[in-house]
């Protein structure tokens, strides 16, 4: 007889609880120290590298920008997604650029060996921009698994997945919360409430897609972004990529 939906679903859930338990890599938030806003982009649609971009340079910020290889060039959702002029333009600018993976697969559908190709391929495709290996990861869709996690937390510095993102005390890097700022979660009050909570000192993860008018369930509005960013400065926030963030906080050991 074969696994039904709903025996699949918690063992989708039992392994995601196996690996958030056994492979736990904890960062210490310190207080006392200005808080921290990283601001995140999935997939790289190319408007994420022009208008979000600038929108975090203008207010002297970088971002993290997880690039999935096989992307470069073509399009993800019916819109136009990064070039490899754009990658080198985000890099020249400062901003990081991560893994996504190479060909944007559901990580909990492949056994070890295809993630290790995925990832392989990924790394090499990103050390042509950047020079040197991808620190840190995004799972694609968000998706993990213990399978997927034992490949890639060997790899990366973090692994981040979407959903929470609020961080005050400690955070474990393999699974790296992030803040949806998408079409219809772009409540204002969520992400004030967000930032209220990190501004005596705190970590805030966000994710977005595409930077556009017409954003997509998956992106956000440059106006809407913008103020998300400005509202982050008002609080002292520093704009910084994942990459930084980690190393400034482990600075304050």
């Amino acid at each position: 007889m074969g696994v039904g939906p709903t025996m699949g679903a918690v063992a989708a859930k039992a392994s995601r609880w196996l690996s958030r338990r056994l492979l736990p890599r904890e960062l210490r938030i310190t207080p006392g120290r200005a808080p921290v806003l990283s601001m995140t982009y999935d997939d790289v649609i190319g408007s994420a590298c022009d208008t979000g971009a600038a929108l975090l340079q203008t207010y002297g910020g970088r971002g993290t920008f997880y690039v999935a290889g096989s992307l470069t060039g073509g399009q993800e959702d019916g819109k136009a997604a990064h070039t490899a002029g754009q990658l080198h333009d985000l890099c020249r600018a400062g901003h990081e650029i991560a893994s996504h993976g190479w060909a944007h697969q559901d990580y909990t559908h492949l056994r070890a060996e295809a993630i290790r190709a995925d990832l392989d391929r990924n790394s090499r495709f990103l050390a042509t921009f950047t020079g040197r290996t991808a620190a840190n990861f995004a799972y694609p869709f968000g998706r993990y698994n213990l399978t997927s996690q034992l490949q890639c937390v060997l790899r990366f510095r973090s692994c981040r997945v979407v959903g929470g993102g609020v961080y005050r005390h400690h955070v474990d890097l393999n699974c790296l919360g992030s803040l949806r700022l998408y079409g219809d979660e772009l409540a204002s009050s969520a992400w004030r409430r967000a930032l209220q909570q990190i501004a005596d000192g705190g970590w805030l993860v966000v994710n977005t897609h595409a930077v556009e008018e017409d954003c997509g369930p998956y992106g956000c509005r440059p106006d809407d972004l913008d103020a998300l960013l400005r509202y982050a400065r008002e609080l002292g926030c520093e704009l910084l990529p994942v990459e930084d963030a980690i190393n400034a906080w482990q600075r304050e050991r």
